[in-house]
Order: structure tokens, then sequence, then C-alpha cells
């Protein structure tokens, strides 16, 4: 191989490098929570931060559409939501984080309301309902008050301790 040709291979592999570097689109995923129930259209602005995902990319070597990053954008976030909850429901280790992270007694006829919420660069906030959260505010003397998941909802009744 002579000069000339190492020079076109060099200069052929940048170009590709930075394209595909170039024609990145990311969509940007996070959990956020309401204690009241979002109605389709409504927006999620105002709401409380639950959790920040990993971000997808999306990329190719010459360009990439908003079509395509608005078509895997909600599945895609869905799945970051679902991997961080253990399931499509929350574990009760995931469970147990949130409640700590939320704060509040929320038992089951009145659940914290989770999202997850997602926009990319193409824009269009949006939202899809993740899973209801239930957590008991337990006080504990002399250590003050604690918060406990109760896991899918299910006890009508705090635990005692």
């Amino acid at each position: 191989m002579n000069a000339c040709h190492v020079i076109f291979v060099v200069a052929i592999s940048a170009i590709m490098i930075l394209g595909a570097n170039a024609n990145r689109k990311y969509c940007y995923c996070d959990l956020r929570w309401s204690t009241t129930q979002l109605r389709a259209g409504q927006s999620t602005n105002g709401l409380w931060f639950l959790e920040d995902l990993p971000n997808p990319s999306y990329h190719h070597w010459l360009v990439v559409g908003c079509q395509a990053v608005h078509r895997n954008c909600p599945t895609d976030c869905l799945d970051e939501a679902h991997d961080w909850m253990g399931g499509s429901r929350f574990t009760n280790t995931a469970g147990q984080l949130a409640c700590e992270s939320v704060r509040r007694n929320a038992p089951p006829g009145s659940p914290i309301y989770v999202y997850a919420t997602y926009d990319s660069v193409c824009g269009d906030r949006t939202w899809q309902y993740v899973a209801p959260l239930c957590c008991w505010k337990i006080t504990l003397p002399g250590y003050g008050n604690t918060f406990v998941y109760n896991h899918r909802c299910e006890n009508s009744s705090p635990p005692r301790y």
C-alpha cells in the first residue's frame, strides 16, 4: 500500500467516525411521581422527580431522523424504567428505594402514581403511566419517621414494629 492509499483510508475512517458521532440523537428518560393520576394530554412538568434513567441514543453513519427517535423513544424509556424497577411492577428493593425518595404516606386507597417521562432533541415531551407505589410512614420512637414499601399495595394496614 503506498502513501496515497494510507492517507485515503485514514481520511475516510476519520469522516465515518466523525459522521457517526455527529448523527446521534438522544432520548432523555426519567421517572416522576404524583399523588394525582394524570389524564391524556396533561403535562408532567410539575411532577416530582424520582429517578434519572439511562438515556438511549440512536445513531446511524448517515442521518438519524426524528421519526426513528419518536418511534423508539417511548418503548426504550419504558424498558429503562422496568429495568430500574426490577420488572413491570416494583420489586421490594426498588419499591423501598422509591418510598425512601418520595417520603410520603401512600396507603392502597391513595397510591403514588409513577410515570416514565421522556423527550428528545426532536421535542415532544410525553409520558406513560408505569405503576402505583404504596408506602407506609412509620414513626419509630427515638429514630423519627421511616417509609416502608407496601409491596404491590397489597397490605391494608401498616406493619407493626
